[in-house]
């Protein structure tokens, strides 16, 4: 019988990620910080959550009926709406730094910074 001259391969160790543990009323130290975020930069944070209505808005009423006009509304809506989210985020942060929230479009220039 022939012997086999490939050579012999180790399998690579299988690395699993970490699962952490959140406690069960974290959520509500989350909640908390988004309505200091809230107060904080009432205006700018309200501006957005307008825009954000005004698309689901948008996506009911024109696309109420119309199976394809639905379908492209929401894939578009999910598509966009993380992004419209980052400005939240980048609220958050530059409220965290202590930078001023002077203009709505603020959220926006933050953005840079993670580009």
């Amino acid at each position: 019988m022939p012997q086999s001259t490939a050579p012999h391969v180790e399998p690579l160790p299988t690395r699993l990620p970490t699962i952490h543990q959140v406690p069960l009323l974290a959520c509500l130290a989350w909640l908390r910080s988004g309505w200091a975020d809230l107060r904080a930069a009432w205006a700018v944070s309200l501006a957005h959550g307008v825009l954000f209505a005004g698309l689901g808005w948008l996506l009911v009423t024109h696309g109420w009926g119309d199976f394809h006009w639905t379908l492209a509304f929401t894939s578009g809506f999910l598509i966009v709406a993380p992004v419209l989210a980052t400005c939240f985020y980048a609220l958050s942060r530059s409220r965290e730094k202590g930078e001023p929230l002077v203009s709505l479009s603020r959220p926006f220039y933050l953005l840079r910074d993670n580009a």
